[in-house]
Formats: structure tokens, sequence, C-alpha cells
């Protein structure tokens, strides 16, 4: 989120935009803590001596 949308958003609901922009910042840190906990298939390794 960009600090002017967390500022309209402050303006039409008045939540407070530094709070709103905190809370994006860390759903999207948990989101990239996520994404390096997704196991990822092991690639298949061809030895191409025994080809």
């Amino acid at each position: 989120m960009s600090p002017e949308i967390a500022i309209r958003i402050e303006i039409v609901t008045g939540l407070n935009a530094k709070l709103l922009l905190t809370l994006d910042f860390n759903y999207q840190l948990e989101q990239l803590e996520q994404m390096k906990k997704v196991e990822r298939p092991e690639l298949i390794k061809y030895d191409w001596a025994e080809a």
C-alpha cells in the first residue's frame, strides 16, 4: 500500500494512515516468510553418464 492510498483511506474511514501502513508492511513480511517455508520439490538429477 502506498502512503497516498493510506491517507485517502484515513480521510474516508478515519483509520490512522500510519497504522494502516504498519499493518500492510507486517502482512507483506508474513507473506514472504510463508513463501520461504513452502517446500519446493527437489529436481530429479539426470545422470548423463548412465544415459
